[in-house]
């Protein structure tokens, strides 16, 4: 099964060419849910959420939602034009895996 539907895609899409989502940073968090975030809050705040992301990459579907904090976290702090594009090469093959229904390696 497809990771977005269609309409949920495009949404994605014109946040994206209207610059409230870049393609690669954190999945949105939303509001009611920023509580399990505890000390790291203010870093989702303050960067803009992406499409992809190093948790997407570093297998979403097999992590907690620390390890999501902490890659996260991560990306933050290693934030450049090279990680991103280290990670949209990454995502490709990760959103083929997830389309074809093949377990992770």
């Amino acid at each position: 099964t497809p990771l977005y539907s269609s309409a949920a895609s495009d949404v994605y899409k014109r946040q994206v060419l209207r610059g409230d989502m870049s393609l690669v940073g954190p999945r949105p968090v939303p509001k009611n849910e920023l509580k399990k975030y505890k000390g790291c809050t203010w870093m989702y705040l303050s960067m803009r959420p992406g499409l992809t992301g190093l948790w997407q990459v570093s297998g979403a579907d097999q992590r907690r939602y620390s390890d999501r904090i902490r890659l996260d976290s991560r990306y933050q702090q290693e934030i450049s034009l090279w990680t991103d594009l280290k990670i949209l090469l990454q995502t490709v093959p990760e959103v083929l895996r997830r389309i074809n229904g093949v377990a992770p390696t």
